[in-house]
């Protein structure tokens, strides 16, 4: 890894550096998602587990209307759910800005936290709003003591020079520059950004740093959504002992699962106001480093109409929104026709053996006033995209597994080949403007692996489509099952069970240069669990200048 031109860390580097970096753009694209067997309906809460969860400290968080303030709760002694902090906004088409990591003490759950890392000072960066068209012109400040760079997770943009580049090495001390052209057909809806320095990810994004991005229009712009309140949820959770004015930061080297606290926009279970029969659209993301989300409201129905920052093609009503890490919803949720008191909750979910989060509410939701009117939209919202039906030009078959090393920790991989020992043998190579279909394979299974894991898999630049998915055996490779998915949005991210193989389908639109695919379990990730992709264009020019391999570089952490 390096920054690029050298020392001229900043400045714009060789004219080499963005030749052939952007082709035309494709047609506008509109966004496809998973099938039923995805959202698997799981049964309403019952009244007595509901009266038992008397932790109901509410937590709600948003923007009204689209105008950066909070929405306030209703006057009920709860805490209402916070913004999701400092909001910047394009003008005239470009948004500046210098994000500055550092780390000391800031406000997590209403109390100072020492130890922790940031953005400009606060435990979630700077919540930034563009639109499809726009420039992100961003000075990255490191000031921690561990090397960094930016990923815009979810964006289709170019991957190469100062884009979303994550094969940029920033040392301790050092500023970059970066220079994010957002394309004009690019789908509106809620993405993120994080460090992604390979080695480093999984501790820095887990001690704070992160931040959303809303690219506005989209589903929120929806005639029958637009005035709608409009709430945007960043849920994630911490090590922290002595909750309160008391509490401490557990480093990521020292957490244990029960000292995890999961907070909503920084708090800790806040509260959400809604008036009976309400409809309000949540924009909500997953940017814990390694746990899921299986959220629900009991008395409250969901219309799933964005996935991944894509509005979807085609509506569902599932009973509970399945978030692995690094994944976004936005959701119509519709409140219960009566005044009561609810939750927002998550079901247990169990990401390996050692690392199962129980049920628990992440907020309160106060449901009075007046009763409004609902909200749903048609369950067929726009047609799919024609390069879903192919042609194929590649099918390949992935694997995902581990390894175990004494001492530990163990070796995570794509192919028996973790990303700190990949060379350009393991590269995968495509054609820019091609569409390919790949298998995965989720090889961390008992009997076969002593590693028994889910894996979010997430790939960058291009999203992608679920076709078929089902079980296989391990020990052989063959397919066990098959069911066919039914696509509806475009994913950027996917959980693989243990056992599960899923076929995907990527179109590698507009942009050549290197880039990569891994797990978002951002543990697995640094542990190797990443492959890497050259988008090449017809004369096989892909990677950019400095877009090194670790074999390449010397160092892989």
């Amino acid at each position: 890894m390096s920054i690029l031109g050298g020392s001229d860390i900043g400045v714009r580097p060789r004219r080499a550096y963005w030749d052939r970096q952007q082709v035309p753009m494709s047609a506008a694209k509109v966004s496809a998602g998973l099938g039923p067997a995805r959202y698997p309906r799981i049964m309403e809460i019952s009244r007595r587990r509901m009266l038992g969860s008397s932790a109901l400290i509410a937590a709600g968080l948003g923007i009204a209307g689209g105008s950066g303030s909070a929405v306030m709760a209703a006057s009920n002694g709860r805490q209402p759910t916070p913004s999701t902090g400092r909001v910047w906004r394009s003008s005239n088409g470009v948004l500046n800005g210098t994000l500055t990591m550092q780390t000391g003490t800031a406000q997590v759950a209403g109390n100072p936290l020492a130890g922790i890392s940031t953005y400009n000072g606060a435990f979630s960066g700077p919540t930034m709003i563009v639109r499809p068209g726009d420039r992100l012109d961003l000075t990255l400040q490191n000031r921690i003591d561990t090397p960094s760079n930016l990923h815009f997770h979810g964006f289709h943009v170019s991957p190469r020079g100062h884009g979303d580049n994550v094969f940029l090495d920033i040392p301790p001390g050092y500023d970059f520059r970066y220079s994010v052209q957002i394309p004009a057909d690019h789908p509106s809806g809620l993405y993120w950004y994080h460090p992604h320095r390979h080695g480093y990810v999984n501790a820095q994004v887990y001690s704070g740093l992160q931040g959303l991005i809303v690219i506005e229009g989209g589903a929120a712009d929806y005639p029958q959504v637009a005035p709608l309140r409009r709430r945007i949820l960043n849920i994630r959770n911490i090590g922290i002992t002595n909750l309160g004015a008391g509490q401490a930061f557990v480093p990521i080297d020292q957490m244990t699962v029960t000292q995890m606290v999961t907070l909503v926009n920084g708090a800790f279970q806040p509260n959400i106001d809604m008036h009976p029969g309400e409809t309000q659209f949540w924009q909500i993301a997953n940017t814990s480093t390694r746990s899921y989300w299986k959220l629900l409201v009991p008395g409250a129905t969901f219309q799933v109409i964005e996935e991944d920052g894509c509005p979807t093609w085609q509506t569902w009503r599932p009973d509970t929104l399945f978030m692995p890490p690094g994944k976004r919803l936005g959701v119509l949720v519709t409140a219960p026709s009566a005044p009561r008191q609810t939750a927002l909750m998550t079901e247990a979910f169990a990401q390996n053996l050692s690392w199962s989060l129980p049920e628990s509410t992440l907020a309160s939701v106060t449901v009075s006033g007046p009763r409004r009117d609902s909200v749903t939209l048609p369950e067929v919202m726009a047609p799919s995209p024609k390069y879903l039906e192919g042609p194929v030009a590649e099918r390949r078959v992935l694997t995902l597994g581990a390894t175990t090393r004494t001492p530990l920790p163990p070796d995570f991989w794509f192919d028996n080949v973790p990303y700190q020992n990949i060379t350009l043998e393991n590269v995968i190579t495509v054609r820019v403007g091609t569409t390919e279909d790949w298998i995965l394979k989720n090889t961390n299974v008992a009997p076969f692996s002593a590693l028994v894991e889910n894996h979010p898999f997430h790939i960058h630049v291009n999203p992608f489509w679920v076709v078929d998915h089902g079980e296989f055996d391990p020990a052989t490779g063959a397919i066990l099952t098959r069911t066919k998915s039914y696509p509806r949005a475009e994913l950027d991210t996917l959980n693989i069970a243990p056992g599960e193989w899923v076929r995907i389908r990527i179109h590698f639109a507009d942009y050549v240069g290197r880039t990569v695919f891994h797990c978002h379990v951002l543990g697995h990730e640094d542990l190797g669990m990443m492959g890497v992709i050259d988008i090449v264009d017809a004369d096989g020019n892909g990677a950019g200048v400095g877009q090194l391999l670790p074999t390449q570089t010397g160092h892989s952490h």
